[in-house]
């Protein structure tokens, strides 16, 4: 740098990917190409709430000058939102290359932020990966590592290197749609169910459905591979239908549950505003003879503020069909109090990286109280995924919590272990 350029600066959403864009051409795919880095502050909301919006702006600041201070003259630091930043690290780039600049940046970012006499811990989480492994375009790399940061928070990870798939995963996706909608043809998935408790006498309050498929070729296909894949087809219409109907159609036979058991069937967030969601919904329950109050639609907080009016007024129209509904994952998006009180929910379910870390981590403990109070303010009451260990139900039933998930209930269990489990527990009380 001359004494005539300016210094860098951090540059906006609009700037950052017309660079992507402009960087993501077709020969980086086979000679020197590029790396991206998603950054997120973690509890931005947080921030806000409790030292006002000017030290949240202060804090997004700091952590901009941070980045910039760890890339080099060529790289673009962009700030994309919210608590998220985007990195491009430029050509030539490889995955040690890559790795050690994540690792300088979450460095550079772990001390405090001071504003006046006051110190403010901030806390940031990455995810990147190389141009020429998940391209071939510049979507297809924003997405890839979308959802590797999205995996970083939920496995209460601090960062995550994506291992390399390479363009040859285009021609893997094409051939496993085509096996998609083979087996919702031939009926090959099935659905396992996890147990939900209440904590405060241990009585089953339903299960949530779960997608499984085991395919002869590809093994088991998680479901975080599958669902994109068939959002972006049409073949996600058919497959939410036949989770829907199978989840209550074997509901529906279960025995021994009380009348307010519900189970729970994900949504997905393509599917939350589109046309026909309703009657397949509403079909669903008649052919099973299920009581709407039964089913509760479980929808991601993320995809509900990927189009806040939209999904509003989709949640109003599956709630005058009867059904509940759940926010799934909450505090991992960007919600609002304002759209929370326009939302007739049910039911938030605090995810899971909070609850693994509520026993050791006294910022957890203040996001998950903090949540819990949130809920019953509005009327709604809290499902806490992932117990594992009774000291975190302890403290999770100590705050207020109403029902939890976890292996330290119960494994997902297949539609013909349940009336067995169910069973198993004296008068419906899992001991």
């Amino acid at each position: 740098m001359t004494d005539a350029d300016p210094p860098p600066s951090v540059c906006s959403r609009e700037a950052f990917l017309r660079n992507l864009q402009e960087h993501a051409t077709p020969a980086t795919a086979d000679q020197a190409t590029f790396g991206l880095v998603l950054v997120k502050l973690s509890h931005l909301r947080d921030i806000n709430n409790a030292f006002g919006f000017s030290a949240g702006d202060d804090c997004l600041n700091s952590i901009g000058r941070r980045l910039l201070d760890t890339v080099r003259a060529h790289d673009l630091v962009g700030h994309l939102g919210g608590g998220l930043f985007g990195v491009l690290v430029a050509e030539p780039c490889d995955e040690a290359l890559l790795e050690l600049a994540i690792n300088r940046m979450l460095d550079e970012l772990k001390p405090s932020v001071t504003l006046g006499e006051r110190s403010i811990a901030i806390a940031c989480r990455a995810a990147g990966g190389l141009y020429r492994d998940h391209g071939p375009t510049p979507d297809a790399l924003l997405a890839a590592v979308e959802s590797g940061l999205h995996r970083v928070f939920r496995e209460a990870q601090s960062y995550a290197l994506l291992k390399p798939r390479g363009y040859g995963r285009v021609t893997d996706d094409f051939t496993l749609l085509r096996a998609v909608e083979a087996a919702i043809d031939n009926s090959e998935f099935t659905l396992n169910y996890q147990p939900q408790l209440r904590l405060d006498d241990h009585r089953v309050a339903g299960f949530e459905a779960l997608l499984r498929w085991d395919h002869p070729v590809y093994a088991r296909v998680s479901p975080e591979r599958l669902i994109p894949l068939a959002e972006k087809n049409d073949v996600i219409v058919p497959l939410t239908r036949w989770t829907f109907n199978a989840a209550l159609r074997q509901f529906s036979e279960l025995t021994g549950l009380s009348d307010d058991a519900k189970v729970s069937v994900n949504l997905s967030a393509q599917l939350l505003t589109h046309l026909g969601i309703l009657d397949i919904i509403s079909d669903a329950l008649a052919i099973w003879n299920v009581a709407p109050h039964r089913l509760m639609v479980e929808i991601t907080e993320t995809s509900m503020m990927s189009n806040p009016e939209a999904s509003i007024a989709a949640v109003h129209n599956l709630r005058e069909i009867g059904a509940r509904i759940s926010i799934d994952d909450f505090g991992t998006g960007y919600s609002s109090l304002a759209y929370l009180e326009r939302l007739p929910l049910d039911e938030l379910k605090i995810d899971k990286s909070f609850v693994r870390r509520v026993t050791d981590n006294e910022h957890d403990q203040k996001i998950v109280r903090a949540i819990i109070d949130l809920a019953h303010t509005f009327g709604m009451h809290v499902v806490a995924e992932g117990i594992e260990e009774v000291s975190t139900e302890s403290l999770l039933r100590r705050f207020g919590c109403d029902v939890g998930q976890g292996y330290l209930f119960s494994r997902p269990l297949s539609a013909e272990m349940i009336d067995h489990w169910l069973h198993a527990q004296p008068a419906g009380v899992v001991v």
